[in-house]
């Protein structure tokens, strides 16, 4: 009994101590944990039923995180001078990311089921985007993230 307590205690201190996942897929309670590792701005939209967290980053780049009503961020769009952070920002994504760089011959562009990737620009001056096509909410016009 005595070690029963012992592995929950263990095994809550665990869970609590994992920082929360704002990346691609993850949810909204991570961005303020983001937001400290970007050193961003951050300002808050409600378009319909997703919510925008749009941070500017310490670079003038702008990066939009789509959520849905249950806090779930399904999309992405970077605008600016630098790219944002895309191991944080793509989370589990990253490596498909990686392997799409390592065939572009220019903009990055990676189109499979799980994720729809697009990022190009000049040095200066990048944007792009990245959604989930499986978790768009009803209603969701995809031509916003391509604007």
């Amino acid at each position: 009994m005595k070690h029963t307590i012992k592995l929950i205690i263990f095994a809550s201190y665990l869970v609590l101590s994992i920082p929360a996942n704002a990346a691609l897929g993850g949810n909204v309670s991570g961005i303020s944990t983001e937001q400290s590792q970007f050193g961003s701005q951050l300002n808050i939209q409600q378009q319909n039923s997703v919510t925008v967290y749009v941070q500017t980053l310490p670079t003038g780049t702008s990066l939009e995180e789509y959520a849905d009503a249950s806090g779930t961020i399904f999309a992405l769009k970077w605008r600016g001078s630098s790219l944002p952070n895309f191991q944080i920002v793509l989370g589990a994504y990253f490596n498909d990311y990686v392997s799409a760089i390592q065939k572009a011959r220019g903009p990055v562009s990676l189109n499979n089921e799980n994720i729809i990737l697009q990022s190009g620009g000049i040095m200066g001056a990048y944007q792009g985007f990245a959604y989930l096509p499986k978790r768009i909410p009803a209603g969701f016009a995809i031509s916003v993230l391509e604007q």
